[in-house]
Formats: C-alpha cells, structure tokens, sequence
C-alpha cells in the first residue's frame, strides 16, 4: 500500500467521502448454541478454506447476533478471509470503518490485492460498493483503477461521486479512466454528482428482500476455494 499516499488531497478527498453509509438488508432469527458453536469452531480451524468456509456461512444465514464471528474473522491470517468478513459486516449494517478496512487488508501485496478487487467488475452488490469506496485511499494505484472500474460499472450516485473524484487521482491510469467516465455523463448527472459531493447524504437507500434460499452453492466454494489455493499466502 501507498504509505504516502494518504497526504495526498485526492486522496484525503476519498477517505473524507465515507460518510456514504451501505444499504442494509434485515437479519433473520437469532442464532441457537448449536450453529454459534460451529461456527466457533469452524472459525479456529488449521485449514484457511474451512475459515473461509465458516465465513460464507455466516453471510449467507444473516441470522441476528452471528456478526460476532465475522469481527473475530477480521483477526485472521488470511487475506481473503478477512475481507469476506469484512464484506458480510456492511451487509449485517455494521458499518465497518476504515481502520477496519486497513486491518483486513493487512500487508498483502499488491498483486493479492489488486485480484481481490478485481472479480467484483462484473457482479458485486451496493455493500460490496461501500467496501470497494472506502478502500480507495487506502490502496495502490493498480488496484484502485481496479475498483473504479467496479464503481464505474455500476452508477449509483454514491459510486458515481468516487469517481468524479478519480477524475483528479494522481495516478495517470486512474485519472484519465475517471474523465472518460465523466464524460458520458448528462450535464444534469454531473450537475448532481457535485452537490453530493458537497452534502451529507441523509438515508442509506432501501435494501432488497433477502432470498429465502439459506445455501451457498458448491459451485461458489470451489471456486472461492481454488483462489485460495492460488494465494501465495497460503
């Protein structure tokens, strides 16, 4: 990571517009003993796929007071952990903060980091946007072109107002990616853009109903599981 980087004034621009809070979706019931118990242990596992395991499940329960085991997951020594963790508190509405961001990303590497982000172009969610936005000041150049493009893909106006920012980020790649999105805007789009840069937002927009189906598909485990094999932590 850029450890200068935040002395930038773009830079500090981005860690500045995080009061762009996530949309959230309602918990289900609260978690019985047997389900925290294996989720405990499931968390303190020798085997990095079982913990991330462990955490895909909690997510995709979203049962009341489970979130506990996603801020312990923060602590682990996996990257890919970590930030699954990390993602599934802005969907329980925990509202990570960016020191929490900059413990779950660690000292990964740049080109860990940079793969992270990038499977989130083509299908990512407004809580995965939140965590993509506030890791802007916090990450290198390539990998924050990475997340622009993520951010531009999908134009919230919250994501849209990241990306006017780009438009001066010091980073050449990153900066003339943003322009061009800038430039496909309607003046009145633009218009809009730059009084929310200028204003708090007042609600985090509704969230969609949550999916009655509980399971995570094996399909989604193995293929999680093969980038973890490919971690060079690991």
């Amino acid at each position: 990571m850029e450890d200068k980087a935040v002395t930038r004034p773009v830079i500090k621009l981005y860690a500045d517009l995080q009061n762009l809070a996530p949309s959230t979706k309602e918990l289900g019931r609260i978690w019985n003993a047997a389900e925290e118990n294996n989720w405990r242990t499931g968390l303190k596992s020798k085997y990095p796929w079982q913990r991330y395991k462990t955490v895909m499940e909690v997510r995709t329960g979203r049962y009341t007071q489970s979130s506990v085991i996603l801020w312990d997951a923060l602590d682990d020594s996996k990257l890919w952990v970590r930030m699954q963790a990390l993602l599934g508190l802005a969907e329980f509405g925990q509202n990570p903060s960016l020191n929490h961001l900059q413990k779950a990303l660690g000292d990964a590497n740049k080109g860990l980091l940079t793969r992270f982000f990038m499977r989130f172009e083509l299908k990512s969610t407004p809580q995965d946007h939140f965590i993509l936005r506030l890791a802007m000041p916090l990450v290198d150049p390539e990998t924050r072109l990475e997340i622009l493009k993520t951010l531009a893909q999908h134009p919230s106006q919250a994501n849209r107002v990241f990306v006017l920012a780009a438009a001066q980020d010091p980073d050449l790649k990153t900066k003339h990616f943003a322009q061009k999105a800038v430039a496909t805007w309607s003046p009145e789009q633009l218009q809009a853009v730059q009084k929310d840069m200028l204003k708090q937002p007042t609600k985090a927009p509704k969230a969609e109903p949550i999916s009655s189906d509980k399971s995570i598909p094996a399909s989604k485990i193995n293929e999680d599981i093969e980038d973890l094999d490919d971690d060079p932590e690991l």
